[in-house]
């Protein structure tokens, strides 16, 4: 792994399983096409996901911790393996294309709030391939 100043910059891992440590606030390119990945824990240290952070991957299960506030543009581009997301009430702003492309039929992105507050954030789901699920 290599983390600059609190950036993960890249994962270069065959490793199916990560865990991020704790040392990272912002989540950068660092799983980019990476084919390997297909679950990420993410610290509560972790404030941003960072444009096309895990774009062209095959991560499938990822849980964002609550200290997240926002979710930049591309960074979950492609990303056709989803199984499942879980996005807190903390992500104030999910940037345009943030999901362009990604999910498939069986794919779910689970929001912690309602859809009036998801629809805050600013997201555009329309090419997301999947189901959004609001849990209020």
């Amino acid at each position: 792994m290599s983390i600059v100043n609190g950036y993960l910059l890249d994962v270069n891992s065959t490793d199916f399983n990560i865990t991020i440590p704790s040392s990272v606030n912002k989540i950068s390119t660092a799983f980019y096409d990476n084919y390997h990945v297909k679950k990420v824990v993410i610290p509560s240290s972790v404030t941003e996901i960072g444009q096309f952070a895990f774009a062209f991957s095959s991560v499938s299960d990822i849980v964002i911790p609550s200290s997240v506030e926002n979710i930049d543009y591309g960074a979950f581009y492609k990303c056709g393996n989803i199984n499942e997301i879980v996005i807190p009430t903390s992500v104030k702003t999910i940037s345009d294309k943030a999901f362009e492309g990604a999910g498939n039929s069986n794919s779910k992105i689970i929001y912690e709030g309602t859809k009036q507050e998801f629809a805050k954030t600013g997201a555009n789901l329309d090419s997301f391939a999947g189901e959004i699920i609001y849990k209020k």
